[in-house]
């Protein structure tokens, strides 16, 4: 499966060159998921690190 590496230092490139004119448009774009009304933003099930259950538990 190596072989389908194709730089030499075996890492993947994940930028996809069609994707990218749209990645620099985002830059620039007002974001969408808040408004005055609604000021927060729904995070179920996201792992992030201030949300993990084992930073408060304790180790012994």
């Amino acid at each position: 499966m190596w072989n389908y590496v194709l730089r030499a230092d075996n890492r993947f490139t994940v930028a996809i060159p069609e994707l990218l004119p749209n990645l620099a448009e985002l830059r620039g774009a007002p974001s969408s998921w808040t408004s005055e009304e609604f000021p927060f933003v729904l995070m179920a099930g996201e792992r992030r690190s201030f949300t993990a259950n084992d930073i408060i538990r304790d180790p012994t």
